[in-house]
């Protein structure tokens, strides 16, 4: 489609220009109207007069029929701006959620030390959110990446036609704009280092950090083991001198998650199941106890 901007008759084209949809919520004005109530508030020497005509024919996204900058793919399927809204709606329908279960930095001191299921429970769904919202990130970062790329290319085709898209711009989603609009509704921009950084609490005062650890010169032992030494199952392991008796302080984290583990269902559970085997292998709880 060609584009002829006539100031006279501006809004007597609706019949040749496509109309504006989108998956998004916009409205549903005619690019004609849009262009006339951008353009209305303009100066006189901006607004393309009813003679000059654009030699390039715009092409439009195949889904929202919004036009495309020249410079960028042609056969996209939705224009960059209704690309990365969409990417920034995902990714905050994911923050959300993982805000519910405690993002940035989960804080289980919240939970009674009593309720291990609890805890449990919520920090297994800590990080399966957090797993849900990074894979949407990364969709994210990969997405820009392209926009970076096109964007390099609408400033090269501008460079070689200047001029050719003079009074239209605002009228073309562009892989520029776009990229304006991932970095104000991107979350977590404030995030430095890493994803793990969060929100440190501030030092208290008067309170002296400990930088290392000294052992008395009576204590006999090798500055380095191998890892294998300190593994409760392998040979090596030799328990240290504030290690707890065989049998004591132990904790089974064989179920670390399995959320029902230790509760009474779960334990009934088990007891119906060895009963089950040991009733065909003819062997009864009494005799073992």
């Amino acid at each position: 489609m060609q584009l002829t901007f006539d100031t006279v008759s501006f809004l007597d084209h609706d019949s040749h220009i496509a109309m504006e949809t989108s998956i998004l919520p916009f409205t549903s004005l005619s690019l004609t109207h849009i262009c006339a109530r951008r353009l209305r508030g303009n100066t006189q020497s901006s607004i393309v007069s009813a003679t000059t005509k654009t030699p390039y024919t715009l092409n439009t996204a195949e889904y929202c029929k919004h036009y495309l900058h020249p410079g960028t793919p042609q056969t996209e399927f939705l224009c960059p701006d209704c690309k990365i809204k969409q990417r920034l709606n995902d990714l905050h329908t994911m923050a959300k959620l993982w805000e519910r279960r405690g993002a940035r930095t989960p804080d289980y001191n919240l939970l009674d030390e009593d309720e291990v299921v609890k805890a449990r429970e919520a920090y297994f769904w800590y990080w399966k959110t957090y797993k849900a919202w990074r894979e949407e990130k990364l969709c994210l970062i990969k997405y820009t990446s392209f926009l970076e790329l096109w964007a390099e290319r609408e400033r090269l085709w501008e460079a070689e036609h200047p001029g050719a898209l003079h009074g239209m711009e605002r009228c073309i989603e562009s892989a520029s704009q776009a990229l304006i609009t991932a970095k104000r509704g991107t979350p977590y921009l404030d995030w430095k280092d890493t994803d793990a950084d969060g929100m440190r609490p501030p030092p208290r005062e008067g309170v002296k950090r400990v930088r290392w650890v000294r052992f008395q010169e009576d204590i006999v032992g090798r500055p380095k083991r191998d890892l294998k030494a300190f593994r409760r199952t392998e040979k090596q392991y030799v328990p240290g001198g504030w290690a707890l008796p065989e049998g004591e302080g132990y904790w089974n984290t064989s179920f670390a998650y399995e959320v029902r583990y230790g509760t009474e269902e779960f334990e009934k559970g088990l007891d119906d199941e060895w009963e089950r085997g040991a009733g065909r292998s003819g062997i009864s709880r009494g005799a073992l106890s």
